[in-house]
């Protein structure tokens, strides 16, 4: 179950079922990094950018963990992170040279895509806006989920 809160959504009216764990967004993209850097398996690799991207495309540790991945020994995952970078806009400007050397590629769609992720990142306009209000709201988030941990059970 996943819970999106933002804008005036009061975190402490929400009521949290007894046996229900929760996580917040930086623990959740740990987990999910760690479970792509360990599998063998190339769809976790490849989807797993998609979806360590859509937890947090603010996040520098995603941008990592997705960025090694554009040197993945399947050009189907590198096509997957070369995906996902634009995603996170102009913080992704310095993987920038690894998008061209996936231009050399043999496969088609996976130069294709850097080509298009170069052009994207290239011409990303300016989040820091949104970037300081994710993280407000993950603040936020954080100091509520202490609060949940310091309540009597």
């Amino acid at each position: 179950l996943t819970i999106y809160v933002g804008g005036d959504i009061d975190l402490a009216k929400l009521e949290i079922p007894k046996g229900v764990t929760l996580l917040d967004i930086p623990t959740l993209s740990k987990r999910v990094a760690a479970g792509i850097a360990a599998s063998k398996d190339k769809t976790v690799r490849g989807w797993g950018c998609g979806e360590l991207t859509s937890l947090d495309h603010f996040s520098t540790e995603n941008l990592k963990t997705v960025a090694k991945m554009l040197d993945d020994g399947d050009s189907w995952v590198r096509l997957n992170a070369a995906g996902s970078l634009p995603l996170f806009g102009k913080k992704a400007a310095p993987h920038l040279p690894a998008l061209r050397e996936c231009l050399v590629s043999e496969d088609q769609g996976l130069k294709t895509r850097a080509q298009a992720a170069i052009v994207e990142i290239e011409q990303a306009e300016d989040k820091s806006k949104e970037e300081k209000e994710s993280a407000d709201g993950q603040k936020a988030i954080a100091q509520f989920l202490a609060a949940q941990k310091n309540q009597p059970k």
